[in-house]
């Protein structure tokens, strides 16, 4: 995973030939029909048809022909990329509102379909910018419907406390999928004027889930639920309406805050189960954002709501002050509250934190990773792990088996105004080390296998890191995330927000892994065997992946992009089209002159070798039958 830190943007992060003529007439063909299909249901939207997408109920809804079919697409499993049949517009918005609406006056619920429905927005708000005032009618759309979601959970989750009953599956994912559609419409509004978010009810969903935790630990969807949750409160914006709304109801969801960070202490301590860990680090975010917040929204009662948290989380703190001096949980505690601190502008060096003087101590990148050497290519580790000399050597040969792939399929000379200094690599001993550190003081993403922070790379300082971490005695996905070091310097210009996800997500996760594996891939090779041809997706639904669909799907992220670049390396006719996609690359945005635009080099890709990739797949999966069953005899 490559990720640049300069911006908000993310790229996610280890031979039968036709003849042409045909092969274009066809792509000719088909795209006029499909223009004629779309053409003749956006005209059919007003005409009210049955609903019989859906179940055995049959339900008596009526939907439009542009509803009916959004909700077959988003049903049809073949749609694996949760792509529909139309662009992303405000129709296709306004219609997914409105079935919403409709399915919300059923006297049963379908949590299902309004699970769909949820991310169906949730992939609109990742691929349509709706923060200016041309979508803020529509925005407050969305805000009002998905309240009522919201609304209809806070009620079934109340009717869930009494006998502590476990959320079915249907009523987790909706909840999953909900929450992360209010997060993304609230990145995405930079005003933060369009929330109808009932912060009393949303917090009875809170409560259930902080009620619950300990038993919801065997339920990995409402744990990350958990999360999901703080996280929402977390995105909100200081001074804007939503954070004003959401101070009325402060008190109790501080309440839970408090409640879920003595609990997880209480597990993690008593050795059940690691993952509260996770829940504390959201719950302190929140709790320093609610602080911010007060601070814009009340800054004549906020000292005194940062004091009363400051009282409260000390004497939650209180019993685990006999911790060892080198306990594990003594230091993540250090590190949340450190975080906490220099989130609501203070510094311990600075002020009179007495308070919390138990715990807090400075933290020092030489006392988390105290191993410092230099690889033969000029990279430089530090650890937290001791490497001993074998297995250095060990990384200087995977090292520079990635660096040679690399260099002789794309050269070595850097693209322009790439003045970073050469490649850091953290390295954790475990991954419960890297979530810790990675939290802070690093602030990366850590729910992922690895990352590569690119930085601004026209500043000489800028300092390039790659953050992995140690899984049996190896750094796991090492050579993956060289690659995308790699990429970033040699083949794209500028940083990771250059270019949209989802027309760079594919280039860069199935390069990382076919540079890193090369043409063996056993991963990789495992999907493509277990899918039927009937359910794999077509080059062009993989080239316009991007990390919201790719999201829980590695499949998806990495196997799929990978035998793509496996196909553009596969004859030199291919070879020279993976050539015209990296020179387009290269270049700037928006430049002058005639040179490609990565844009059009990529869809012309995706239509005229869309084909071809499709029987060259089968040759592939053919190939790897073959020989796994001729490995299996005798």
């Amino acid at each position: 995973m490559s990720v640049n830190l300069s911006g908000v943007g993310y790229n996610h992060h280890s031979n039968v030939f036709f003849d042409e003529v045909n092969n274009v007439k066809n792509k000719q063909n088909e795209a006029v029909l499909e223009k004629k299909r779309h053409s003749h249901v956006e005209n059919e939207t007003e005409k009210n048809i049955p609903s019989t997408y859906l179940n055995p109920l049959q339900s008596k809804v009526r939907f439009t022909v542009l509803e009916k079919k959004l909700m077959e697409d988003l049903h049809d499993k073949k749609e694996l990329f949760l792509k529909t049949s139309y662009q992303h517009s405000k129709k296709t918005l306004i219609a997914s509102i409105k079935i919403i609406n409709k399915l919300m006056l059923e006297p049963e619920i379908k949590k299902r379909d309004l699970d769909l429905l949820s991310k169906y927005i949730e992939s609109f708000y990742h691929r349509v910018d709706t923060s200016g005032p041309y979508w803020k009618s529509e925005n407050n759309i969305v805000s009002r419907t998905l309240s009522k979601i919201g609304d209809y959970l806070a009620k079934t989750y109340n009717n869930l406390h009494g006998i502590s009953n476990e959320p079915d599956k249907e009523l987790s994912g909706l909840t999953s999928s909900w929450v992360a559609a209010m997060i993304k419409m609230t990145n995405n509004n930079s005003q933060g004027d369009n929330s109808n978010i009932n912060y009393k009810n949303f917090n009875a969903i809170l409560e259930y889930h902080v009620l619950n935790q300990e038993k919801l630990l065997n339920n990995y969807e409402s744990s990350v639920n958990t999360g999901k949750l703080l996280n929402l409160i977390y995105y909100i914006r200081p001074g804007t309406l939503d954070s004003q709304i959401l101070s009325k109801s402060k008190d109790a969801i501080e309440r839970n805050l408090l409640k879920l960070v003595n609990q997880s202490l209480n597990i993690v301590n008593s050795k059940k189960n690691n993952f509260p860990l996770y829940h504390i680090r959201c719950a302190l975010d929140v709790l320093s954002s609610i602080i911010n917040s007060e601070k814009r929204n009340n800054p004549k009662i906020s000292f005194e709501t940062q004091k009363n948290i400051d009282f409260n989380l000390n004497n939650i703190l209180k019993k685990y002050n006999s911790l060892p001096a080198k306990s594990e949980l003594r230091e993540e505690i250090n590190v949340v509250l450190t975080k906490f601190i220099e989130d609501t502008g203070r510094s311990f060096e600075k002020n009179d934190l007495s308070i919390f003087s138990g715990f807090l101590k400075p933290i020092l990148e030489k006392e988390f990773i105290p191993h410092n050497f230099k690889l033969n290519s000029e990279y430089r580790i530090k650890s937290s792990y001791p490497f001993n000399n074998e297995e250095k050597n060990k990384l200087n040969v995977i090292a520079t088996k990635v660096l040679k792939n690399f260099h002789e399929s794309f050269g070595e000379k850097s693209v322009r105004d790439d003045y970073s200094k050469p490649l850091e690599i953290i390295v954790m001993k475990n991954k419960d080390h890297y979530h810790r550190y990675g939290n802070y003081p690093f602030r990366i993403d850590t729910n992922n296998g690895g990352i590569y922070i690119e930085g601004n790379s026209n500043n000489p300082n800028n300092q390039p890191r790659i953050f992995v971490y140690m899984k049996d005695n190896n750094i796991h996905n090492f050579g993956h995330e060289i690659v995308h070091y790699l990429d970033g310097k040699y083949n794209k210009y500028g940083d990771a927000n250059m270019f949209p996800s989802e027309e760079i997500t594919w280039w860069t996760e199935g390069l990382a892994e076919y540079i890193s594996h090369g043409k063996k891939n056993e991963y990789a090779e495992s999907v493509l065997m277990n899918c039927p041809p009937e359910n794999r997706p077509s080059l062009r639904q993989i080239i316009d992946i991007d990390g919201f669909s790719a999201n829980g799907h590695s499949e998806r992220l990495y196997a799929w992009p990978y035998f793509v670049q496996k196909f553009l390396d596969s004859s030199p006719q291919l070879r020279s089209v993976r050539g015209e996609l990296v020179r387009s690359l290269r270049q700037e945005i928006g430049s002058s002159g005639d040179k490609p635009s990565y844009s059009r080099v990529l869809k012309n890709f995706g239509q005229k070798y869309n084909e071809e990739f499709y029987y060259w797949l089968n040759q592939q999966s053919n190939h790897s039958i073959s020989i796994n069953r001729y490995s299996n005899c005798g």
